[in-house]
C-alpha cells in the first residue's frame, strides 16, 4: 500500500465521520416514549426507531456537506499525490 491509497482510504474515512456521525445526537422515540414497544401488552416493536427507543437526529454541530468539512483535507491530498508521482518522474 502506497502513500497516496492510505491517503484516498483517509479521506473516505473521514467523509464517512463528517457525514454519519460527527453532530448526530440521540434523543427518545416520540412515538413509543423510549420504550422500544408501542405499550406495555406485549405489542410489538415500535416501527419509528426499530425497537432501539432511541431516534437519531441532526445536532446542531452537523453540518449537511461534508465536503466542506474535508476540504482541506482533499487539497492536502492532491499536493501529496502530486508530489509522489513527481518523485517517480
Amino acid at each position: 500500500m502506497n502513500i497516496s491509497d492510505w491517503l484516498k482510504a483517509k479521506l473516505s474515512r473521514a467523509t464517512y465521520y463528517f457525514s454519519y456521525v460527527y453532530g448526530w445526537r440521540q434523543k427518545d422515540c416520540t412515538a413509543c416514549s423510549g420504550s422500544g414497544r408501542y405499550d406495555s401488552h406485549r405489542s410489538p416493536k415500535c416501527g419509528a426507531c426499530n425497537g432501539t427507543g432511541k431516534e437519531t437526529y441532526r445536532g446542531p454541530k452537523a453540518i449537511d456537506n461534508a465536503i466542506v468539512r474535508c476540504a482541506p483535507q482533499l487539497a492536502a491530498l492532491a499536493k501529496r499525490i502530486q508530489e509522489e508521482r513527481d518523485k517517480i518522474k
